[in-house]
């Protein structure tokens, strides 16, 4: 009479009887729908991992998860970190798009951090930096850089 399906316990259905296109009979309902896959972890760190800790060498705080940056963002950065984002590759223009020069004049001289909205453009300017340094390698990154900020 057909196929039909029956509870099979705790794996859910299965088939009994005839083939039904190519599936035999006491397939589990289970390995037609959500097939399983091995995972063989290849051992390297996740290129996130690395990043994360370049990232916290440019800002000097541990950085192990975006929530951090979205919390270093919430109490602000010191302009510092723009001095450290230069030496790695960004030139004073490409800065000039996280804050302008003379408001950057007026923080160095009050000791004053950047602003949230003015931190949360460096974090992300950094997070390209950093991206391209991992991908592409130390000596791309200028080249980078260069294109990315210009097209912004």
């Amino acid at each position: 009479m057909g196929s039909m399906c029956e509870a099979a316990g705790s794996r859910g259905a299965t088939f009994q009887g005839s083939s039904l296109d190519g599936i035999t009979s006491g397939t589990h309902l289970s390995d037609l729908l959500m097939p399983t896959v091995a995972v063989h972890p290849s051992g390297r760190p996740l290129p996130c991992s690395n990043e994360f800790s370049l990232l916290g060498e440019l800002f000097q705080t541990p950085i192990g998860a975006d929530s951090d940056l979205s919390a270093l963002a919430a109490v602000r950065v010191g302009v510092t970190v723009l001095d450290r984002l230069g030496a790695r590759g960004l030139k004073p223009h490409e800065l000039r798009f996280i804050i302008s020069r003379r408001t950057l004049s007026c923080r160095r001289q009050n000791g004053e951090q950047l602003s949230t909205d003015e931190s949360d453009k460096a974090i992300r300017r950094a997070r390209i930096l950093v991206r391209t340094e991992v991908i592409f390698g130390n000596e791309a990154t200028q080249a980078c850089a260069d294109v990315i900020c210009d097209s912004t």
